[in-house]
């Protein structure tokens, strides 16, 4: 019984640590959060637009915090592109 609790512990430590160093190092990039972060920037600014391709997250260590960042941002203010 011991073996199977050691074993399936061992196995998630594994995973956890696999998973948190390609979050560290690769990050994850998804688009399934695009809608969700143009409905926060309109609700705190309704004349600033922005459109983007991808969400990249990722993870750092040295400050346990979560980054995310934009692939392609085109941000317009008044419908003026701002490079």
């Amino acid at each position: 019984m011991k073996k199977v609790f050691f074993s399936i512990f061992s196995f998630l430590l594994i995973l956890a640590v696999i998973a948190i160093f390609y979050l560290s190092t690769f990050g994850y990039e998804t688009n399934r959060f695009n809608d969700t972060i143009t409905k926060i920037i309109k609700q705190n600014d309704k004349n600033i637009d922005i459109n983007f391709e991808k969400v990249k997250i990722s993870l750092e260590i040295k400050n346990l915090s979560i980054f995310v960042k934009l692939t392609k941002p085109k941000l317009y203010y008044f419908e003026t592109l701002i490079p």
